[in-house]
């Protein structure tokens, strides 16, 4: 898919833009921050179907559970929060 400006897109994006949200969220989601609401793990479910994947509900949320339970953020996020400092 591309944008108006020709640019592709993909990943987080396009899954936002089929979503009608924001890429931010689907960014807390990675992260564990928020989990999707249940609509939109409905639309995500349907996506997933169209390519040929089963997932279930339980796929979806049991990344957000993990992280939660152990009270850490996923690993990418942890690593770039390593690397890049924060300024006050």
């Amino acid at each position: 898919m591309r944008e108006d400006q020709g640019q592709v897109i993909a990943g987080p994006t396009l899954l936002a833009q089929h979503l009608g949200i924001r890429p931010s969220a689907i960014y807390h989601w990675i992260r564990g921050a928020t989990t999707p609401r249940p609509v939109h793990a409905a639309i995500i479910q349907r996506l997933a179907r169209e390519r040929g994947v089963r997932l279930t509900l339980d796929q979806i949320y049991e990344h957000s559970r993990k992280l939660r339970a152990t009270g850490s953020e996923s690993l990418p996020f942890r690593k770039l929060a390593d690397a890049v400092p924060i300024s006050r």
